[in-house]
């Protein structure tokens, strides 16, 4: 047994691997790391490796999992990935360790691919084998919704709430809840769209994918001109953090 940790600005994601397989996920609030209950694991434990996006947090997930199985987590580096890709022209201290774990799931499954992660934030790498373009990183569009909600009236008395109104309106709205679904769904299928356009033509990347907790709610995903051309990937980090580990 294997145990990967995707630690993430809001939740941690704890993945546990049987024979190269993902058997079980524990997923979480960052901020219940010390109370949570974590699984009894009956197989033994070959190694813990954490993917971090949240250095403050580190320690407390390490003494976590060394309380819960008595073995040591070790941290996933960036200079870890350098096997795996031509990182010459980054800043090793700025990129994010999940979009190295994302590019890597990407290499392995597609060797050529465009992903876009919908998340606390929105990014988009491209990758084609050992080089990985760069990265594109936009404010979460359901965050912006939630800035409406804390920073004026326009929601408050209507009581929008994100998680069910934001992704499934196209329409122009006939009530505050339905315009703001609409333009909020408008904006993340402009923003596919937009990166589409642009990677296939200066790149010649063909083949898309789709990750992250609120990809799950984008309902054009699944019309035919979508579902044909992009694939919606889940926990696509912790199994690309995986594949790392294998090969140190």
């Amino acid at each position: 047994m294997n145990i990967i940790i995707d630690a993430g600005n809001t939740n941690i994601k704890i993945g546990y691997f049987k024979n190269n397989n993902l058997t079980k996920i524990v997923k979480f609030p960052k901020e219940e790391i010390l109370k949570v209950k974590l699984p009894t694991i009956k197989e033994k434990i070959s190694s813990i490796y954490i993917g971090s996006v949240i250095p403050s947090f580190n320690n407390k997930i390490i003494d976590k999992l060394y309380k819960t199985y008595k073995v040591k987590a070790k941290l996933i580096e960036n200079k870890m990935f350098l096997k795996h890709f031509d990182l010459s022209k980054f800043d090793l201290n700025e990129i994010g360790t999940d979009i190295l774990g994302l590019a890597l799931y990407i290499k392995q499954e597609y060797k050529k691919c465009c992903a876009i992660s919908f998340g606390t934030a929105t990014f988009s790498i491209a990758v084609d084998n050992k080089k990985l373009y760069g990265v594109m990183i936009a404010p979460s569009f359901s965050s912006a919704f939630d800035t409406l909600n804390s920073s004026t009236e326009l929601t408050r008395t209507n009581k929008f709430d994100s998680k069910k109104n934001l992704y499934n309106w196209f329409d122009y709205g006939h009530d505050t809840p339905t315009a703001l679904a609409a333009g909020a769904n408008h904006l993340a299928k402009g923003f596919v769209d937009s990166l589409i356009c642009f990677t296939s033509k200066k790149y010649k990347i063909n083949k898309f994918c789709v990750c992250g907790g609120k990809s799950k709610n984008l309902m054009f995903l699944k019309q035919k001109e979508y579902a044909k051309k992009i694939a919606v990937l889940d926990e696509p980090t912790l199994t690309g953090y995986y594949f790392l580990t294998k090969s140190l």
